[in-house]
């Protein structure tokens, strides 16, 4: 799943800063309750307010080993 926050700058652009981080950081922890209830795994949280998840991926651990196995060759 792919998740982007439409028009983000626009109601950045409405709200007061501390607001604003608040309206995201509510955004991001229901997502995270969304992925922690489905197992799924959390791939990446962007700046821009995007949001990826994959479903399917039960033991996250292999990938882990398999990205630092590629950084050292």
């Amino acid at each position: 799943m792919f998740v982007y926050v439409m028009d983000l700058k626009s109601l950045v652009d409405c709200l007061d800063a501390a607001h604003a981080i608040t309206c995201l950081n509510e955004t991001i922890i229901l997502f995270d309750r969304i992925a922690d209830k489905f197992d799924v795994f959390k791939v990446e949280i962007k700046a821009d307010a995007s949001y990826m998840i994959v479903a399917g991926i039960h033991d996250q651990s292999h990938m882990a080993e398999e990205n630092e196995s590629r950084a050292v060759r």
